[in-house]
């Protein structure tokens, strides 16, 4: 049976949550949501581990409402994602746009996976008021200030 993935970043949101609405009004039956918890984006930050792992569990609840369901990784997204595909195989998979530029780079990894192995994907830009391809110079550079002290 095929599944259908909601890839999560730090957008605990049922409403107004682009990717939820996707896979909420997707077609397949089997519906999961993947957050990648990685340990080291956390070490120093214990009030932050604290607010993330109450927030999963109140959000996780709301996901059983709607018969999803939420999986914890505790890997490498790029690892994980590449596990997935031959473990628990899903044909499609949505998220929402980040706008952090490790983010980006990892996104375009995680574009690249799918690509090679036929699985659709979607993102969406519901944290953006614009993207950061739409804000650009003619010359297709990024805008930059630089002011004094």
């Amino acid at each position: 049976m095929s599944c259908s993935i909601v890839w999560l970043k730090d957008d605990f949101r049922i409403s107004n949550n682009q990717a939820i609405r996707a896979l909420i009004e997707d077609e397949n039956k089997e519906k999961r949501a993947i957050y990648h918890y990685e340990k080291e984006t956390y070490l120093l930050c214990e009030s932050q581990k604290w607010w993330l792992a109450r927030s999963l569990e109140i959000f996780k609840k709301k996901l059983e409402n709607l018969n999803i369901s939420l999986d914890v990784i505790h890997e490498n997204t790029k690892k994980s994602i590449k596990k997935l595909i031959i473990t628990s195989p899903f044909n499609r998979i949505y998220w929402n746009k980040s706008c952090h530029i490790n983010e980006n780079i990892i996104e375009e990894h995680i574009k690249k996976i799918l690509e090679d192995n036929n699985i659709f994907y979607k993102e969406f830009s519901a944290n953006l008021l614009n993207t950061i391809e739409k804000i650009k110079k003619d010359d297709r550079t990024p805008f930059k200030v630089f002011t004094h002290y």
